[in-house]
């Protein structure tokens, strides 16, 4: 009965190994066909046409907001040092009204600048948002048209990829098509708040 048993183990143990082995070479005849690339989206996202166009488009509306805001800061300073200067001549009813006047200013200045900001945050969410969506068909197409079935990001500062051939580098590709596919986002309209006076 023991040396039917240590049979049995030993059969049940080769067969194992044979299973294994089959397995092994099974997944390596499919691992040497599999084709991996490599792509440093950050680059591509960031060297865009249309990155770059709509980096133009945003910090000009910042430059025009930041004038438009500077501008009223400078008007609700000029409205604090008047009442500074005025109300040992004004009594308590007109500077109470004249400091609410100010605390309202100072509100729709606080209200502008959040606007502005969110404004602006929209603007580049959704541009970016079209760049990744057209450079994920890119990749997909790249991918089928070279069999490859992986593509990694090997963005530097993220040091995915330690060796590379560079035939599977798909980077410059990517970013080439995707100047082709997309010269520029469309960005949202200018809808933010009036100004109120």
């Amino acid at each position: 009965m023991l040396r039917i048993f240590r049979v049995t183990k030993v059969v049940s143990l080769t067969l194992a190994a044979v299973v294994v082995l089959c397995a092994s070479a099974n997944f390596m005849a499919h691992a040497e066909g599999t084709k991996v690339a490599v792509v440093d989206r950050n680059l591509i996202t960031r060297d865009s046409s249309a990155a770059k166009w709509m980096r133009s488009v945003i910090d000009s509306k910042y430059q025009q907001y930041q004038a438009e805001i500077k501008n009223a800061q400078n008007a609700l300073a000029s409205a604090r040092d008047d009442l500074k200067r005025q109300s040992p001549n004004l009594d308590a009813g007109s500077i109470r009204k004249r400091r609410a006047e100010i605390r309202q200013q100072a509100n729709e200045l606080s209200r502008v600048l959040q606007a502005r900001k969110s404004e602006l945050d929209q603007m580049l969410n959704k541009g970016m948002a079209q760049i990744d969506n057209v450079l994920n068909e890119i990749l997909k197409t790249l991918a089928r048209e070279r069999g490859i079935k992986m593509i990694m990001n090997a963005t530097k500062s993220q040091r995915i990829v330690l060796f590379i051939d560079k035939n599977l580098i798909l980077t410059e590709e990517a970013l080439k098509r995707l100047n082709q596919s997309l010269p520029k986002v469309v960005l949202p309209g200018k809808p933010g708040p009036s100004k109120r006076q």
